[in-house]
């Protein structure tokens, strides 16, 4: 255990998040043999220096990293967005079969075929119980509908859970440093502690 480590585990936040970081990634980077130089504070995120080669080590878009979009999700959203692209002849042309075919699965289970109006509070109880038939399957235990919230992405749905799991300041939640700054923020914006 570095030096760094023990003092980061004594006393958190006493070091910067830039030394903190640069611990991290000579962590990680020790295992595939390379040694971290430097860690900058870039627009979109951290840029760590190698001795061979310069990372991007952003957060929520691999589009800027030159990661090509998938075309599937993209394909069922716009679908599902407007289902009347569904019943028109040109759109065998346009998109995959598999995104018709699962496009039609989601909407047959949406009310009204419409994805712009409110849903349950859980999400759409059709969705909910092909996702819980999925796990079960997956997992080999039964999975109740009942019990899986929908969100639109990760944020609001830990957003929720601080909400829920946070009364006042005298409530700790723990989580791994070096962290993704959601949970710390979340945690502050609900009157918590890290």
């Amino acid at each position: 255990m570095s030096n760094l480590q023990k003092d980061l585990q004594a006393n958190p936040g006493a070091h910067s998040f830039d030394e903190a970081s640069l611990w991290f990634y000579k962590a990680t980077d020790k295992v595939i043999g390379r040694v971290v130089l430097s860690v900058r504070r870039q627009p979109l995120g951290y840029m760590v220096s190698t001795k061979t080669d310069i990372i991007y080590c952003n957060i929520g878009n691999p589009q800027s990293l030159g990661q090509q979009p998938i075309t599937f999700f993209r394909e069922v959203l716009a679908l599902c967005d407007y289902p009347a692209l569904l019943d028109k002849s040109e759109t065998q042309g346009l998109f995959s079969a598999d995104s018709i075919e699962r496009a039609w699965q989601i909407v047959d289970q949406i009310p009204g075929r419409a994805t712009g109006a409110y849903s349950h509070s859980q999400g759409i109880q059709g969705l909910r119980d092909t996702i819980a038939a999925g796990i079960g399957e997956r997992d080999g235990f039964p999975c109740n509908a009942d019990d899986i919230f929908l969100t639109d992405g990760a944020s609001p749905a830990v957003h929720m859970m601080m909400q829920l799991l946070t009364r006042s300041e005298k409530d700790g939640i723990l989580c791994p440093i070096p962290q993704y700054p959601l949970y710390s923020a979340s945690i502050t914006l609900h009157g918590g502690h890290l």
